[in-house]
Order: structure tokens, then C-alpha cells, then sequence
């Protein structure tokens, strides 16, 4: 909102006293379009049809732009419940079937 209308309200005597400075609307106008990438994500994820590696897939390419969001988004963040599960589903999903039962089976050897 504050975009769409910071060039008239820029022109108001009163209110320049309040206006943020160059440096501020830079850096909130970087704030915005990470959010926007943001809001892009989320969207998709929110799809009923997405599958669970395809959701994995999604974060994984956020953790790169966003290193600060790296424990939420990874693959062992705190609301994952079983970290294991979910990483056997995605292997499943992915066609990577075989090497899920070989790594069970070298750890059976061991």
C-alpha cells in the first residue's frame, strides 16, 4: 500500500517528517519482493494436488535465497514429525525406491 501511494504522500508538507528515508524504502522494497517470492511458495504449497516431494522440492529452492528461514524449510525442521518418514515418502516418489531398500539393507548388516 505504503508504494502505491509514497510519491503523494511525499508531496504532503506535514508528513514528511514521518516519510521514511531513501535507504528505508530500499530496503523495505527488497522486504516486499522477498515476500512476494514468499507468498509465490506458498500458494503452490497450499495445492491439493501437490505431492510431498514435489513440496520438498519447493523448499529446497527457497533455503538458498532465504539461509535465514534454512531450520524451517529444511527437510529436518521442528514440524516435520518423522524426519525419516518423510525422507523415505520423497525417495518413494522420487523413483528412488531402490536405494531406500539398499541403504535399510547395509544398515541390517551391520
Amino acid at each position: 500500500m505504503f508504494f502505491a501511494i509514497m510519491n503523494e504522500v511525499a508531496c504532503i508538507a506535514d508528513l514528511r517528517f514521518i516519510f521514511p528515508s531513501p535507504g528505508e524504502i530500499n530496503k523495505m522494497q527488497d522486504l516486499l519482493a522477498g515476500l512476494e517470492v514468499i507468498q509465490a511458495f506458498t500458494t503452490t504449497l497450499q495445492r491439493h494436488d501437490l505431492a510431498i516431494n514435489e513440496a520438498r522440492a519447493l523448499l529446497e529452492t527457497l533455503i538458498p535465497r532465504f539461509a535465514c528461514m534454512t531450520s524451517y524449510l529444511s527437510p529436518r525442521a521442528v514440524i516435520v514429525s518423522n524426519p525419516t518418514f518423510q525422507d523415505t515418502v520423497v525417495k518413494v516418489l522420487d523413483g528412488d525406491v531402490g536405494m531406500c531398500w539398499n541403504a535399510r539393507w547395509y544398515r541390517s548388516r551391520l
